[in-house]
Formats: structure tokens, C-alpha cells, sequence
């Protein structure tokens, strides 16, 4: 399948997504894999989790251009350390989409759109949230859960709570944008968010354009300390 980019963005950003293939050897062919990259695949027991997995390495050195270093923050979340550069992975179905950023945290978001959406509508919305939107359906409910995992991604190493320390400010479904208001007693910070629907997918992504040295740093020393 062909790779899809985002464009007209930062030129310190990019966006790149697919449609997966059920071609396990090729994306091992073209990929380079550590032995701690190996020892988690071999964790993948269905075959879908294993190439959602593969496709965004696959991805990653598509938009590099050239082989790539991974640590793990946590034991969990895949953190770019050669080059350094900001990271973040989203799948869902046969769809993958992976965003990178030279130079501040960036999160990102794809979701296969459904009606499924409407009956946890409480659990994605705050009682502000509901006065904000001029509709509630399910394209704009997965908007709303789309740009705040996005935001949660990009945010996840400040160890921010989902559904207490992130809320909607605004949105603009004809420019497809937003801002999202991210807030707990280590810090608070205002996030564009951006959106488009793509072949019944929705795909979000978030970024602090207003570039926040202290909050870069603190990235910086929570990898040091944390990363595997």
C-alpha cells in the first residue's frame, strides 16, 4: 500500500500513514531490529498486534531515511534516541500512522470511526466539554477522544492523567483544529490539535507549536533516568 503524508505542517514535523499489508517478511527485510526490539515481537501472540507493530518501524525508517535507534520509557513506550527526536505510534485495524518532531513533544491518534463511540459518550466527555461542542455525534465524540489520546501520547511521560488533567478548550470543524488544555500540579500547557478523516479512519494529532524549553528538558531527564 502506499504511504499517505501530512502535509503543509512545521517543516520540523512529519506525518506518515498506511494501510497495512499481511507481508510480515517483507517488513523484516527492510527493518532493522535490536535484540530488545526482537525479544518484544516475540511477545505478539495475534498476528495483526505483530504487524501494526512492524509497519511502524517500517514507517519510522521510510520518514528517517536511514536506520534508527529505539529506547523503551518504561518498558513501554518506544522513545527515538538516535536521532532525538520526539515519537509517537498509533494503530488501529489495519491502519498505522506514526508522527515525528525535531523539536518539541508531539502525540498522535488514528481511529477506524464507528457508531460504537455514542454509548460512552459520558466517559469522553467533561460537562464543560458538552457546552463547547455545537453537535454531539459520533464524528465529533471521535474527535474529541481522538485529540485527547493524542494529547495523552504526547504528554505521557509527564505521567498525566486520561481523564482528570486533560480537557477541550475549543474546535473548529471547518479549519479541523482545536485546543486542548492540559493541566496538573507539575504543569499546564494549551495544545493545538489537528484533524482529518481519511477512508473512514480519524486521524489526530497534537503539538505545542509555542516551543516550552522547560517542558523539552524535563522530557530529556525523564528519558535519562527511565528509558530501557
Amino acid at each position: 500500500m502506499p504511504l499517505e503524508t501530512w502535509n503543509n505542517l512545521d517543516r520540523n514535523i512529519q506525518i506518515v500513514w498506511t494501510k497495512m499489508t499481511d507481508d510480515e517478511q517483507m517488513l523484516l527485510n527492510n527493518i532493522t531490529l535490536s535484540e530488545q526490539d526482537r525479544l518484544l515481537l516475540q511477545n505478539f501472540k495475534h498476528r495483526n498486534r505483530r504487524l501494526q507493530w512492524l509497519w511502524s518501524r517500517y514507517l519510522l525508517k521510510k520518514m528517517l531515511g536511514s536506520d534508527y535507534r529505539l529506547a523503551y520509557f518504561n518498558n513501554e513506550k518506544p522513545v527515538l534516541i538516535e536521532p532525538e527526536y520526539f515519537l509517537s505510534i498509533s494503530h488501529s485495524f489495519d491502519s498505522v500512522a506514526v508522527a515525528v518532531s525535531k523539536t518539541a513533544p508531539i502525540g498522535i491518534d488514528i481511529e477506524k470511526i464507528g457508531e460504537k463511540i455514542l454509548r460512552i459518550q459520558d466517559k469522553i466527555l467533561l460537562d464543560s466539554e458538552r457546552k463547547i461542542l455545537p453537535h454531539i455525534d459520533n464524528i465529533a465524540l471521535h474527535i474529541v477522544w481522538g485529540a485527547k489520546e493524542a494529547v495523552y501520547k504526547q504528554y505521557y511521560e509527564q505521567g498525566i492523567s486520561f481523564f482528570e488533567d486533560i480537557a477541550l478548550q475549543s474546535i473548529d470543524f471547518e479549519q479541523k483544529r482545536g485546543k486542548i488544555k492540559v493541566s496538573n500540579p507539575h504543569f499546564s500547557s494549551l495544545v493545538n490539535f489537528y484533524f482529518k478523516i481519511i477512508d473512514g479512519y480519524l486521524l489526530v494529532f497534537s503539538y505545542e507549536e509555542e516551543k516550552n524549553i522547560h517542558i523539552k528538558n524535563l522530557f530529556y531527564t525523564f528519558r535519562k533516568l527511565k528509558i530501557t
